[in-house]
């Protein structure tokens, strides 16, 4: 095999370690991180692209922009030579993050990119994204893939996969990361709901130490950014938690959240916050408390309880998208407002506009949230049929207009539920 390195090769490389300032990088590592990292790939790759420039740079545009995600340098210039716009970006530190961290649950079908937009609007939480099968991904499933896809004004930003195979999780992992690049990741080890306990995943892990440990270090092997694990009190026993997250740690976790319920229990019952907080004081990575955190209340005292590093806010935070600023109102030690009517149907709208963006237009799955939204508010019971058959945001806008017209003065209004939501 002949090596040739062309001139015009040459020329373009050297536009590529060059950038386009003459500006030292503010990290000096920066160009010399750069300048190795092409040099190892530049001579190995030429031969077999023989001669296409297009192929080239694609390929070295990936590797570059791989390079990028993963520096802990901070640098903000674009790249001669490259059809993208790189930053180099601070890595990610849940540790560093400050305390309490309040964050986004993942929730399947319930937490898309429409979803974490709207909640990010109120005291940015951190967005655990809905659960993504590592197996969809790795056998080339382009519904799966697509999930992984976000905003930018989502980040910081953690996807959530779930799998029970080493090898294909960590291959998952790297397939997000190259092609999306969030700031972290999550292993699921906590969901309870058949289908997925049924194939070893989610909660089931938690009876598996050694597949648990070696689900973890995969992650961990394919990606820089750190790997967190989101666990319950245990799969029978509420106590099996305290030695487990010793194991989660051990194998690398960087922060832990706990659902205050065993897989036996489901989502009934009370979330047990002082068992959370027993299982916090055996590690010294950050642990985040979950369950029942339904209202700003609620949130103080979960902390207070459980003496977690932050809280992870599920369906507490389904069609109240504003508990995260009251939330932050209250560990301020100040009153929070509640929306009125009309405020929580702009916030509804907007929700609307945005999912019909990502499905093209298309109101059917957004039902789901309309539900979420209105559930135990003065008057919406008679709307519900009409909330129930839109289709579209004309639609959806012709429905809150008749409801606003009865019933939308500017009071704020605070559901009544008859029991509390499960977190």
């Amino acid at each position: 095999m002949v090596l040739c390195v062309t001139p015009g090769k040459r020329e373009a490389m050297n536009s590529i370690m060059k950038c386009d300032s003459d500006k030292p990088p503010s990290d000096a590592s920066a160009r010399p991180m750069m300048r190795s990292m092409t040099n190892a790939v530049f001579l190995t790759f030429i031969a077999s692209v023989r001669g296409s420039p297009r192929v080239f740079f694609s390929y070295m545009g990936r590797m570059v922009r791989r390079t990028l995600n993963r520096s802990s340098v901070s640098v903000d210039r674009p790249l001669t030579g490259c059809r993208f716009r790189a930053t180099l970006r601070a890595m990610f530190d849940w540790s560093a993050l400050k305390k309490p961290i309040i964050a986004l649950s993942p929730m399947a079908d319930m937490t898309d990119s429409a979803f974490c937009r709207v909640a990010k609007k109120f005291a940015a939480p951190v967005v655990f994204r809905e659960m993504i099968s590592a197996e969809g991904l790795v056998h080339g499933s382009e519904k799966s893939f697509a999930m992984g896809r976000f905003e930018q004004e989502e980040r910081p930003i953690v996807q959530q996969l779930f799998g029970a195979d080493p090898k294909s999780m960590g291959d998952a992992v790297r397939m997000i990361d190259e092609a999306y690049s969030p700031d972290g990741f999550d292993v699921n080890m906590g969901c309870p709901v058949y289908k997925i306990v049924s194939n070893f995943n989610g909660a089931a892990l938690m009876r598996d130490a050694k597949l648990a440990t070696a689900v973890i270090e995969s992650m961990r092997a394919a990606t820089t950014k750190p790997v967190s694990v989101k666990l319950r009190l245990g799969w029978q026993e509420p106590t099996e938690v305290l030695e487990f997250i010793k194991v989660v740690e051990a194998a690398g976790a960087a922060l832990v959240t706990i659902h205050g319920r065993t897989k036996a229990q489901g989502y009934s019952g009370v979330a047990d916050w002082d068992m959370v907080g027993r299982a916090k004081r055996n590690v010294s990575i950050p642990v985040l408390c979950n369950g029942d955190v339904h209202a700003p209340e609620t949130a103080a005292k979960a902390l207070e309880v459980s003496g977690c590093d932050g809280l992870l806010i599920a369906r507490g935070a389904l069609g109240n998208p504003w508990i995260f600023s009251q939330i932050d109102a209250v560990l301020q030690g100040l009153p929070y407002r509640t929306p009125t009517l009309a405020e929580r149907a702009a916030v509804v709208r907007e929700h609307a506009v945005l999912h019909a963006e990502l499905y093209r237009g298309d109101l059917v799955s957004f039902r789901k949230h309309l539900t979420w939204y209105f559930k135990g508010i003065p008057g919406a019971k008679a709307y519900r049929d009409a909330f129930m058959r839109v289709s579209t945001v004309a639609e959806l806008e012709a429905a809150l207009d008749r409801y606003l017209t009865e019933h939308g003065d500017a009071r704020a209004v605070t559901p009544v539920l008859e029991t509390a939501v499960a977190a």
